[in-house]
């Protein structure tokens, strides 16, 4: 699976565990509707107009776990690529990050 779709398979998996949990959250009404309780739509509306600088400690773990998903699809990418800038043939690596010494690209699989 290239890059692109194994990002677009975790985003939705983490938009599919928030809906679960935001609707586990509320009341489904007789006529097909839900309702979200006012204790969410304070806590909610409150965290998504504060910048990720001024969360709270365990909020910003929150939001870091999540990134921990996405890092560990980068770190599987930079595993399997092949050795070699398919732009000028450069190459260096270390522990943590595949670069092109010639031209500075960031290597990940095409």
């Amino acid at each position: 699976m290239v890059l692109r779709e194994q990002l677009a398979e975790l985003a939705h998996e983490q938009w599919s565990g928030w809906m679960h949990y935001l609707f586990s959250k509320g009341t489904y009404n007789d006529d097909g509707t839900w309702t979200m309780p006012e204790w969410a739509v304070n806590r909610w509306v409150i965290q998504m107009g504060t910048p990720y600088g001024k969360l709270s400690e365990e909020e910003k773990e929150s939001d870091r776990k999540e990134a921990d998903k996405f890092w560990a699809v980068f770190e599987k990418a930079i595993k399997n690529s092949k050795k070699g800038c398919k732009f000028c043939k450069g190459w260096t690596q270390t522990s943590t990050h595949n670069f092109c010494q010639k031209c500075g690209r960031f290597l990940l699989p095409a």
